[in-house]
């Protein structure tokens, strides 16, 4: 624990602590950050992917298909035990 304070101390004395900046808006390519629009290029939708219609449509439909599938086998699965196992 001494260990884990020696380091704070050292961060906080080398303000080395990172600058956390509220970001407006959702996660786009770009983003308002001190009332500029700037690039984010540091989320995992700098491209703009992650947002585009497209991308959003195919997402949900594989989760629908993913829950149709888990909705058959929990049907499979009742069936074979109640018809097959009794």
């Amino acid at each position: 624990m001494e260990t884990i304070k020696k380091i704070l101390d050292y961060v906080d004395s080398h303000n080395l602590y990172p600058d956390l900046r509220i970001i407006e808006g959702g996660a786009e390519p770009e983003v308002i950050i001190d009332g500029k629009k700037v690039l984010m290029f540091s989320s995992n939708n700098y491209l703009g992917l992650a947002t585009h219609p497209k991308v959003v449509a195919a997402a949900r439909q594989q989760r629908s298909m993913a829950v149709d599938q888990m909705v058959l086998e929990c049907f499979l699965a009742i069936y074979k035990y109640i018809v097959i196992l009794n």
